[in-house]
């Protein structure tokens, strides 16, 4: 498998310490899918786990989804967190799962991948 060939996914936390400690256990969890995590922007997937906890928080989660969007319209954009369960994101992000829906977030994304023509054959 090539580099271009392998998916690439880019993990981003706004928030509380919470969020922060979710970012790392989605991370490991695709990982574990066999994705390649990127520390940059640019990536076939990205999850945005958002916080609502102030009225700044919410509209840098709002303003970071926009900006990826943007950024790489072609990428799976994936939001979570409680801001995604009080805003109307969806128009923004191709998966909304809130805060209850994290252990689907492989699950969903691989049938994203694949509903898009991907080739998952060299993932888990």
């Amino acid at each position: 498998m090539t580099d271009s060939d392998k998916i690439t996914f880019f993990v981003r936390s706004l928030g509380c310490k919470t969020n922060q400690y979710e970012k790392d256990v989605i991370a490991a969890q695709l990982s574990e899918a066999g994705l390649e995590q990127v520390f940059v922007e640019d990536a076939d997937i990205y999850v945005l786990n958002t916080c609502a906890v102030t009225a700044e928080a919410s509209r840098k989660s709002r303003q970071m989804l926009r900006r990826m969007r943007r950024k790489s319209p072609e990428a799976i954009a994936v939001v979570m967190g409680c801001e995604s369960e009080l805003s109307d994101l969806d128009e923004w992000a191709d998966l909304c799962i809130g805060t209850t829906g994290r252990n689907l977030i492989v699950k969903e994304v691989l049938k994203l991948l694949e509903e898009r023509g991907r080739d998952l054959s060299s993932i888990s």
